[in-house]
């Protein structure tokens, strides 16, 4: 089979060596052998305690064996129960900005590569000294550990992830008061390790705003325990981060606050955008406290 990218028609041969064109919507009917990029790490195999761990709605994937947490913080990311505690009463669930509903239109994967490898990425400046620059702050997704992990292999997923935990909310709101940017990736190369390849994130999030009346971006307030989501509108200038890709279709899209735009859904409060006016897909977006 052969197929440049993710968007191009799959080409096939039958057993009598004749070329098939394959539609790239779904599978044939008939049994099909695909020669796809490794995506799993064969190395680095799971542990029994990691497999048990798999499958609950709240810590869904945990394909780490090492369940530690990018950027976690949090005394228990590193326990080796995946960070459930000891039971005598410690916290399992840091406070912070949550995702516990996420359903997506494009997944960015073709049939021919199997399940989607989804990620939602915290991006923002990471210093006073320079607010327009668009760095990798926070990622949660398919092979991130506790309580960041989750897995969506389908168009709905629900469950409970933490995006952002509440000190980071805390230290980003002393820099930027306009908001952080909360935008959803299919991630083939790496456990929250996008790459480069020309692609223009500024030029996407400022198509965006024009869609949406100027809003880009999530806020949430300082301060522990349950607070206040509302749009933003943060735009990096620059965006060094990118280190970010490694083909345009792996950008699903960015998250803006529903009623800001004037949308309203019974599961959800923020709605995907992706090149402007396109909706992507839709995520129930919570800040809650330890628990």
């Amino acid at each position: 089979m052969i197929r440049a990218n993710d968007t191009d028609q799959p080409v096939a041969w039958d057993t009598k060596g004749q070329r098939v064109s394959l539609s790239l919507s779904g599978p044939p009917t008939t049994p099909v052998l695909v020669l796809v990029p490794v995506e799993t790490d064969f190395t680095a195999p799971l542990s029994a305690k990691a497999l048990a761990l798999r499958g609950n709605p709240r810590r869904e994937t945990i394909q780490d064996p090492s369940v530690s947490l990018i950027d976690c913080g949090q005394p228990t990311c590193g326990d080796d129960d995946g960070g459930s505690g000891d039971g005598s009463g410690g916290t399992v669930f840091p406070a912070g900005l949550y995702i516990i509903f996420q359903r997506l239109v494009d997944k960015g994967e073709p049939w021919t590569l199997g399940a989607p490898e989804i990620e939602v990425h915290i991006h923002g400046p990471q210093s006073a000294g320079a607010l327009q620059y668009g760095a990798d702050l926070a990622c949660s997704g398919d092979r991130v550990g506790f309580p960041r992990g989750f897995n969506q292999d389908n168009a709905f997923w629900r469950g409970e992830a933490l995006l952002f935990d509440q000190s980071q909310i805390n230290n980003y709101n002393t820099l930027v008061q306009n908001g952080f940017n909360v935008s959803v990736w299919e991630d083939d190369n790496g456990k929250c390790s996008i790459k480069m390849e020309d692609f223009d994130l500024v030029e996407r999030y400022r198509n965006i705003a024009v869609a949406t009346a100027g809003y880009t971006a999530v806020s949430a307030a300082t301060g522990i325990g349950p607070t206040i989501i509302a749009a933003a509108t943060y735009i990096a200038a620059v965006y060094q981060s990118l280190t970010f890709l490694w083909t345009n279709d792996d950008y699903l899209g960015s998250y803006v606050n529903a009623a800001a735009v004037g949308l309203s859904y019974s599961d959800a409060n923020h709605v995907l955008y992706k090149d402007g006016g396109q909706v992507n897909g839709r995520a129930m977006l919570v800040s809650k406290g330890a628990h």
